[in-house]
């Protein structure tokens, strides 16, 4: 049984302001996803005692329904997840005694649809993603600046950040805080910075030597002759 839930709308609203708050357009960040809550049985088994509490995702564009797509979630989230455990282990040292909060991922798992009871929103053959989340609420810990602040949230998107030299960001954090403190992610992306090419480090220089910023110098200076 699929259900809609109000309280899965967060989900969505990084489709809907990423290009407000200038995140990149590719497809973590675009198109946007339909959200289910639902049961999966462990283990292959049908049985109700071995189900657990999910959050289908099928992505809204076609062409974006495809196991290409989706392991880009997958990266999303097992790199976010990489972070998390660094995180736990230099906060608990930080730590003189007794147990500490700790951020958690919600490991999403590929699918393929081999039959639909709902072929025009999720036909046979998309790829989509299955997330074990107990919850039927999510709360934006970091966003746009607009949610209530918790500490460890921030501390780990801060964290992140800079453990990684500035080259990625997890962004988009979102879950539920457990009774006992704990942060579980679902669904974070990782907005990565561009390695630089040649062709931009010739645009970037060109103003300065005096082109006209169309990656050509006054001699002449182009990406194609260094590539030649």
């Amino acid at each position: 049984q699929l259900r809609t839930l109000p309280g899965l709308e967060p989900l969505g609203a990084r489709f809907r302001e990423g290009a407000r708050l200038g995140w990149s357009g590719d497809y973590r960040c675009r198109g946007g996803r339909r959200s289910w809550h639902t049961e999966a049985a462990l283990g292959g088994g049908s049985s109700a005692s071995g189900a657990r509490k999910c959050v289908l995702q099928v992505p809204l564009l076609p062409e974006d329904r495809t196991l290409e797509r989706v392991n880009l979630d997958l990266q999303d989230a097992s790199d976010t997840a990489a972070y998390a455990a660094r995180f736990n282990l230099h906060h608990q040292r930080q730590e003189e005694a007794g147990q500490v909060p700790v951020v958690k991922v919600a490991m999403p798992v590929a699918c393929i649809v081999k039959e639909s009871c709902f072929p025009a929103m999720i036909p046979a053959g998309s790829a989509c993603t299955v997330i074990p989340y107990p919850g039927s609420e999510v709360q934006k810990f970091v966003f746009d600046g607009s949610e209530d602040f918790l500490e460890l949230p921030q501390a780990f998107f801060h964290y992140a950040a800079f453990s990684s030299g500035g080259k990625s960001s997890v962004c988009d954090l979102m879950g539920a805080e457990t009774d006992g403190g704990d942060v579980v992610l679902i669904d974070p992306v990782v907005l990565r910075t561009e390695k630089p090419n040649l062709e931009s480090i010739v645009r970037a220089a060109a103003p300065a030597i005096g082109g006209l910023g169309d990656g050509q110098g006054p001699a002449g200076l182009t990406a194609e002759r260094f590539d030649a």
